[in-house]
């Protein structure tokens, strides 16, 4: 008798631990009950229900906190009871119910064993919640490409406290028709970099690159990524590594916002292609590439017919694109991209933060438009304050005046005297912007509301950005610019001011020719009036004297 209370007991309350305990995640909003096995059940010999009966009877689980439970209702948990395992089960909550319970201190576990015998009840003995946020496991990360073949992500990995049990998944999670798809990066097998994700069980600590190849395996799904991004170079898109943490479901996860194209024609390494900055500007957004040069690809293109650019500005809640082709030729001759200001750039100008990034992306395409190579760059984007601007050229000098606008961040700004500023002098086309000379300076530039400047060609620095290709002097350039003027009816004159904080494209020129000869008219007009006047008061004064 004293024996079958005892297997009562142990069927109620001892198949289990009391050291049983809850941990939760905040992440992944789940509780993970641990049901530990009871620490002596080995020592029951007669009649041991937990190892002669119940093994693979079904159990049904609830979780009890004082004004809430789970599952609340519906389909119960349930479970195969296993003798002398630890079992793990499974709550996921609502983010209102976690919230819920997340201080609460006390809860209890009720089973129903599919016996005759009375459901038990009892008392958790820890509730834990985890503190790793999987968001902030990453210091860095960006994502190199070459197009419709493999990804590699590069990764600066902040100090958390993980530890992988050989159960890592790894994959690149993007969105695709309004839901996310997963494309599943599998461990290096040969040839692998010291630091490069190897095993499910690697140090994450440790790992410093993450490879997505194009095998047999991941073909289809990599070309049906490649045609998504394609058409939205900001899809959603994360790097994802899911492990199990004591029975629950942990995720490290980093949004991956720089994508960058591999450089394998060599043209982003250029010295003069690429410098890349896209500024939004009072009137404008203006894209320089070669600083105030024309975009000409300095590398082999490998007889590319066709360059689309694709353009983004964007902030958390506004997104500017604007994706053209150009031919080769056009594009090389041009000097950066210049859209004019709409409502989408003056929300993005007014909201300006040091969040406002730029990407951009240059595809190279064979005659039939497929994609052959790519190249991009992501970063901030620069706050124009040129309002205006007049470039005035006299016989020994050439005089720049600014207006500048008065927003709080244009009155604190000021370039130190050490910095490089380039002056371009460009001609307008058949809607191409074409150089026609520049000169880089070392002065200072004060954002007050005007500014004027004036140089001679002994203030400009050498033309070390690009002489290969303008390969002109100071002195030729300006008569350059001055028969350019002469052809006002072919040619509209422009000239672009670029510098570390930000760059423009400006209209309208003068030289001293044009104004020399309304200074002489005017100098001839004022002594006219001056001798009138002087006729006037002597034949004045011979009237009196007349008659006196």
């Amino acid at each position: 008798m004293i024996i079958v209370v005892q297997t009562l007991n142990i069927v109620m309350t001892d198949c289990y631990s009391t050291k049983s305990y809850l941990r939760g995640n905040p992440a992944t909003l789940q509780l993970v009950l641990h049901l530990l096995p009871f620490e002596s059940i080995a020592l029951v010999t007669d009649g041991n229900m937990c190892q002669s009966y119940l093994p693979g009877k079904n159990v049904n689980v609830k979780l009890h906190y004082e004004d809430i439970s789970f599952p609340a209702s519906g389909v119960p948990i349930t479970f195969k009871y296993a003798y002398n395992v630890e079992q793990t089960v499974v709550f996921q909550l609502s983010q209102a119910d976690y919230d819920h319970i997340l201080d609460y201190q006390d809860a209890m576990y009720e089973l129903w064993f599919d016996t005759n015998f009375v459901n038990v009840n009892n008392s958790i003995d820890t509730i834990s919640h985890t503190k790793q946020n999987g968001t902030g496991c990453f210091q860095s990360l960006y994502m190199e490409y070459t197009i419709y073949s493999d990804i590699i992500f590069n990764v600066v990995p902040n100090i958390c406290q993980v530890v992988f049990d050989g159960s890592l998944v790894v994959s690149l999670e993007y969105a695709l028709n309004g839901a996310n798809t997963e494309i599943v990066i599998e461990p290096c097998q040969s040839g692998c970099e010291p630091t490069e994700f190897q095993t499910a069980s690697s140090d994450f600590n440790q790992i410093r690159k993450y490879k997505l190849k194009r095998t047999p395996g991941t073909e289809a799904a990599l070309q049906e990524f490649y045609e998504q991004y394609v058409k939205n170079r900001l899809t959603d898109m994360h790097l994802k590594l899911v492990y199990n943490d004591n029975g629950i479901d942990s995720v490290i996860y980093k949004q991956i916002e720089d994508k960058r194209a591999v450089d394998t024609w060599g043209c982003r390494t250029n010295d003069l292609f690429f410098y890349q900055q896209a500024t939004l500007n009072p009137n404008q957004l203006f894209v320089a590439f070669r600083i105030a040069l024309a975009n000409k690809m300095m590398c082999d293109t490998h007889n590319a017919t066709y360059v689309a650019v694709d353009v983004y500005v964007k902030d958390q809640f506004t997104t500017f694109r604007k994706y053209d082709i150009y031919d080769l030729e056009t594009f090389n001759n041009q000097v950066g991209l210049q859209f004019d200001l709409d409502d989408t750039l003056l929300k993005l100008r007014d909201q300006f933060s040091s969040k406002t990034n730029q990407l951009l992306v240059f595809s190279f395409m064979d005659s039939q438009n497929v994609i052959q190579y790519e190249v991009s760059s992501y970063g901030a984007a620069k706050f124009g304050c040129i309002v205006s601007a007049a470039l005035l050229t006299y016989a020994n000098q050439t005089c720049l005046r600014v207006q500048y606008d008065q927003q709080p961040v244009c009155k604190q700004r000021r370039l130190l005297s050490t910095d490089y500023n380039t002056l371009s002098i460009n001609f307008k086309q058949n809607n191409t912007i074409q150089c026609v000379g520049f000169y880089d300076f070392h002065q200072q530039i004060d954002y007050q509301v005007f500014d004027t400047k004036c140089f001679t060609c002994a203030d400009f620095v050498g033309q070390q950005w690009g002489m290969e290709y303008i390969g002109y002097t100071c002195e030729e350039n300006q008569q350059i610019m001055k028969s350019k003027i002469k052809l006002s009816n072919k040619y509209e004159l422009t000239f672009g001011i670029v510098t570390n904080l930000e760059s423009s494209i400006q209209n309208g020129a003068i030289r001293e020719d044009a104004i020399m000869p309304i200074l002489r008219q005017m100098q001839f007009t004022s002594i006219v009036l001056i001798v009138v006047v002087i006729i006037g008061v002597i034949w004045t004064l011979l009237q009196f004297r007349t008659r006196d």
